[in-house]
């Protein structure tokens, strides 16, 4: 029998059938991560905001985040305390002066209460985003009530005025005529009252009650001329502190006409 034999090409190792040399050793190539896109500011958002998301997007260190974190804290703070002072200053320029609604029988005069303050304020405190509450706190001083009033800006910032004040348990001969939580409570209104219009600047004239004080009456720098001086501040880059601390007040309202003619007078020496 014959046997046939069948034709079978030979490929050599490491050859393919056309002869080409194919290395087995041959890794395969990693796939390329795309470039990471540029960082685009937020207009709406502030500079130091933009520069702590620039920080995130280009991977920065946390130190670095948090020196640009406090920088940014300490600018809100910043723009917060000169937002509320311009608030303050724009809504005191729509108050005007207190109406003296109530009687004193006792000394037969007319005073403000605190309903008639509140209902003048506090619709210009809300307008430009002020609101005001009272915190009661133990006076240190014996038959004292101490009161603290808050006013503070939708921004954030706030600020304090606290005393006082004798407990309102007598009457004008001197003779007891209230009960301890009725004394309390006039001491309370009393004072909710007086540093609203200490801190707030109002006036109605002399405002005891109706009690003492008739030739004492508040002499007031005109609200316009307020904000004259609260545009300077702002222009010079001066700090109400040191104004208050000057002058040993709580409150820009609070300068005397020869005072606030001080102050004007150097601030615009300081833009000359």
């Amino acid at each position: 029998m014959e046997t046939q034999t069948q034709n079978v090409d030979t490929i050599a190792p490491g050859a393919s059938k056309s002869g080409e040399i194919v290395s087995h050793d041959a890794k395969p190539v990693a796939a390329q991560p795309a470039p990471q896109a540029a960082f685009t500011p937020n207009p709406n958002a502030s500079m130091a905001e933009n520069m702590i998301q620039m920080a995130l997007h280009s991977g920065a260190d946390l130190d670095r985040l948090q020196q640009l974190i406090d920088m940014r804290d300490r600018e809100e703070a910043k723009s917060a305390k000169k937002a509320y002072r311009r608030a303050v200053a724009q809504a005191r320029a729509e108050v005007g002066n207190i109406i003296k609604t109530k009687e004193n029988n006792h000394t037969r005069s007319k005073y403000a209460d605190l309903e008639t303050i509140l209902a003048a304020v506090v619709p210009a405190l809300s307008r430009y985003g002020l609101s005001i509450y009272y915190r009661p706190f133990p006076a240190q001083q014996q038959n004292h009530q101490g009161l603290t009033m808050v006013m503070c800006h939708e921004d954030g910032y706030e600020e304090e005025m606290s005393d006082e004040f004798p407990l309102d348990a007598a009457g004008t001969g001197g003779k007891t005529n209230k009960t301890a939580i009725q004394a309390k409570g006039s001491t309370m209104s009393y004072g909710a009252r007086y540093l609203l219009r200490l801190g707030f600047a109002l006036s109605s004239g002399e405002d005891d009650d109706g009690n003492g004080g008739r030739n004492q009456q508040a002499q007031m720098v005109p609200p316009e001329k307020m904000a004259e001086l609260q545009a300077l501040i702002e222009k010079t880059g001066t700090r109400p502190e040191s104004i208050l601390g000057r002058y040993n007040i709580q409150s820009l309202e609070q300068l005397q006409p020869a005072a606030f003619k001080q102050v004007m007078d150097t601030l615009n020496k300081r833009v000359n």
